[in-house]
């Protein structure tokens, strides 16, 4: 009985990288949606961000100068997607919570 040989190293390699590739544009995609563009403009920037090797960990580096570059030519658009480091900066509800002093009236 002959085994099967396992796939060359560039074919494993190649669909490995494709399928983190998948997984980062779904994931700008999901976030594209999110902030209320519509299903077309979703896939064109997550594509235009998973081409430019932009991960969601970058939002808070991202500027107009780079989005342009990327071809991301509409100025509300922009403005959009640069709101996103504002809701990554957002405090959550534990954050918010102070501690109050207390105080302990001694008779």
């Amino acid at each position: 009985m002959n085994t099967p040989l396992p796939p060359p190293y560039n074919e494993f390699n190649n669909a490995s990288a494709q399928n983190n590739t998948n997984s980062k544009w779904q994931a700008w995609y999901n976030k594209f949606l999110e902030i209320n563009f519509n299903n077309n403009e979703a896939h064109q920037y997550a594509t235009i961000f998973t081409n430019n090797e932009i991960e969601l960990n970058m939002i808070n580096q991202l500027n107009e100068g780079t989005l342009k570059l990327m071809g991301i030519d509409k100025a509300g658009h922009r403005i959009r997607i640069l709101g996103l480091q504002n809701k990554n900066l957002q405090p959550t509800a534990t954050s918010m919570v102070q501690a109050q002093p207390t105080t302990v009236n001694v008779s």
